[in-house]
């Protein structure tokens, strides 16, 4: 039985071995479903669009908002009721954004709104404004083929550019972007734009028509008259790139947020689930802020590899800026090359992130003089590369410096018996110092894997535990050390780490003045 008011909004099915058929009434209220005795059946309930199932009673007896239930061993007659509601998220006919500069006016989609603050202040901001959301609401476009912005949820193009004021667009968290065919918020050379507690969800470009890679869920770049875009935030957003088409497949997205040429990009505390084979794309930065989000990708072997050529959660490059990685949840989880790509920035910094997942290499870092990777958790990565090279965490090149401290790594990765916490080339000066690095399995045969120390080299208040491969002794040769170094030659300006007694964990760093205060664990401990 269902709800007489709630027709039209469910359809009820039936599935097992056991089931011998089911019948609806020409009102579509009631459904019969008979069963072979003794036999079972699994019952759907599916929801129109727009609407929830809100309850679901079998013999008299709740289940809650349940949207299947498994009738078993069947010896006599049972009796379900089920009752729909409207979906609160769905967006309704009422206007829900409004404008601080217009409080009175409302608008029902942010194209529209986005639309007439560029018509109401032509030549950029005169003051800030933001737009707000007021209700829990959903905008949904249906197809692409009858919106004003074509592929886009809104689209806004060469405007605010070099301005003092600010657009912020918030959600309140109540406001959800379903972009449903393709993509989602675009801004061409525009400057100044803060989105806060906003959900975006369903973008993808595999459905409805072909589009190339350029898509995104939220997209700045710089359009073909105007300037580089600057001054972008996300703050507390949510992106969730699952979707299913209307013949129940899964779809998977390609970008998350794209931000090309665009300089000074924050984004905090956001949230990223299944958010496309490049997440957060950032090119052409000066300054980069990337700190307390979560951020997790979604590719896919199915997806061509010519369509996607480095799938990561996070790629960055900046103009000898600056980028700031902390506090993050990074989770490189189907990313099977590397999971991060940092190029061009002066400084790196990567501060107390919960580094895992990655198949890979984890970090490819180019271009860059300093590197700070301090207090960070690592473990789970390495488990099933594409590449047999990439079996380290941390991949970079020359640097001036490179400070490892307060890190606490496990390196439990399957994938290779040569494995490195980090490689580098030619190092000026190296801090490595108060870290536990754990090797279980004995696969890891250093922390450091360096051309050679130009400058200097402190080490000191380390705990390493560390077996050897398989456990066996003869196996010395992979058994971890601190440091590698392949050019040792001090004639050449490198410091001597060719110790006679280098197959020896530390007491040859030990004896030569390095390793103060630290400790290795034996192997059966």
């Amino acid at each position: 039985g269902i709800n007489p008011n709630d027709v039209d909004r469910v359809t009820i099915t039936a599935e097992g071995d056991d089931v011998i058929e089911t019948t609806v009434t020409e009102a579509k209220d009631s459904y019969v479903i008979k069963v072979k005795k003794g036999g079972s059946a699994i019952v759907n309930i599916v929801a129109a669009d727009g609407y929830v199932v809100s309850q679901v009673n079998v013999d008299k007896v709740s289940q809650g908002k349940i949207e299947r239930f498994v009738f078993e061993e069947m010896q006599e007659d049972h009796t379900m009721y089920v009752w729909m509601a409207v979906d609160e998220e769905e967006q309704t006919d009422h206007d829900f954004l409004i404008r601080s500069d217009q409080p009175n006016v409302t608008y029902s989609g942010i194209g529209d709104c986005l639309a007439s603050l560029q018509e109401d202040y032509p030549n950029g901001l005169t003051k800030d404004i933001m737009i707000s959301c007021t209700m829990k609401s959903k905008e949904i476009r249906n197809s692409q083929y009858n919106s004003k912005f074509g592929i886009w949820v809104s689209s806004l193009s060469n405007w605010n550019q070099n301005s003092p004021y600010t657009l912020t667009i918030n959600g309140n968290d109540l406001y959800t972007i379903d972009c449903k065919w393709l993509g989602g918020l675009e801004f061409s050379s525009v400057d100044n734009v803060i989105f806060k507690n906003l959900s975006i969800k369903n973008y993808y470009n595999q459905l409805g028509q072909s589009a190339p890679e350029e898509l995104a869920a939220i997209m700045f770049r710089k359009s073909n008259f105007g300037d580089d875009c600057r001054n972008i935030i996300l703050y507390n957003c949510k992106f969730d790139g699952y979707c299913v088409n209307g013949s129940g497949n899964r779809v998977y997205a390609w970008a998350g947020v794209r931000l090309k040429s665009t300089v000074n990009c924050i984004v905090r505390k956001c949230t990223f689930k299944d958010a496309g084979s490049v997440v957060l794309m950032m090119s052409g930065c000066s300054s980069v802020e990337i700190t307390s989000n979560t951020i997790q990708g979604d590719y896919h072997t199915d997806m061509s590899s010519s369509l996607i050529a480095h799938p990561v959660i996070v790629t960055a490059s900046g103009n000898n800026g600056i980028i700031n990685m902390s506090d993050n949840d990074l989770n490189g989880v189907s990313m099977r090359e590397y999971a991060v790509s940092l190029t061009g920035f002066k400084q790196i910094d990567i501060h107390r992130n919960i580094i895992h997942g990655g198949s890979g290499q984890f970090f490819s870092m180019s271009g860059s003089d300093k590197l700070s990777i301090v207090d960070n958790v690592i473990y789970g990565n390495i488990t099933n590369g594409l590449y047999s090279y990439n079996r380290r965490i941390f991949g970079c090149g020359n640097l001036d410096g490179l400070l490892f401290k307060n890190n606490t790594v496990y390196m439990n990765g399957i994938f290779s018996t040569s494995q490195e916490v980090l490689s580098a080339g030619d190092v000026a000066d190296v801090i490595n110092c108060n870290n536990i690095v754990m090797d279980p399995l004995g696969r890891c045969y250093t922390l450091l894997n360096l051309s050679g120390v130009k400058g200097s080299y402190a080490a000191y208040n380390n705990l390493y535990a560390s077996s050897f491969y398989n456990n066996m002794a003869s196996n010395r040769w992979n058994h971890f050390k601190p440091l590698v170094c392949s050019n040792n030659n001090p004639d050449e300006g490198y410091l001597n780490m060719n110790f006679n007694e280098q197959n020896r964990l530390l007491s040859a760093f030990q004896a030569a003045g390095y390793e103060t205060g630290s400790w290795a664990l034996s192997d059966t401990a």
